[in-house]
């Protein structure tokens, strides 16, 4: 019999008031920016809140994605409205050609589930008795502050186990 950890989800929290992030972000360039660059970076686009000092950190990710390709920038400059659906970042550079391109990209809302996923281990040597233990790398008081609650439900070949909800299952002989 298979024992897995097959979900950790964490409830939404809306203990933090904050700014929802912009749906796109308008970016405008003018130098050759290749495509799989612009794809990596699209890839790095994910905000939990739209508030200026989540765009400073957008900001920096961006300046690093383009040094990487060897683009200096003078100045990036970003304009975000709350009310639009939309932030801006201008990219001046000193060649300053006329050719002005500009792509979207959409931004991926962050949630506690994407950050807790990488972040768990699932510990217990498969003996009858012992336990499977669940522990995260993000500590219990770090989720509770943002009013969050972590869910988990584990699974005995494909069925829910009696005590699906808990960090820690004790193995039975079946489990092993």
């Amino acid at each position: 019999m298979a024992l897995v950890l097959s979900e950790i989800r964490v409830a939404p929290a809306h203990a933090r008031d904050c700014v929802a992030p912009p749906r796109y972000i308008q970016i405008s360039f003018d130098f050759d920016w290749p495509v799989p660059a612009q794809n990596s970076l699209a890839q790095k686009i994910v905000m939990q809140c739209g508030e200026a000092e989540n765009l400073s950190v957008l900001k920096r990710v961006l300046m690093r994605s383009l040094t990487s390709i060897g683009v200096e920038p003078n100045k990036i400059l970003v304009e975000r409205n709350p009310e639009a659906p939309v932030a801006t970042f201008d990219i001046i550079t000193k060649n300053q050609s006329n050719a002005i391109r500009s792509v979207m990209i959409p931004v991926t809302e962050i949630g506690f589930s994407t950050m807790l996923i990488p972040a768990f281990e699932v510990r217990g040597k498969p003996i009858e008795g012992n336990e499977a233990i669940v522990s995260f790398a993000l500590d219990e008081g770090f989720i509770n502050e943002f009013g969050a609650e972590v869910r988990l439900r584990w699974l005995a070949d494909g069925s829910p186990v009696e005590q699906s909800g808990k960090s820690r299952y004790r193995l039975k002989y079946k489990d092993v």
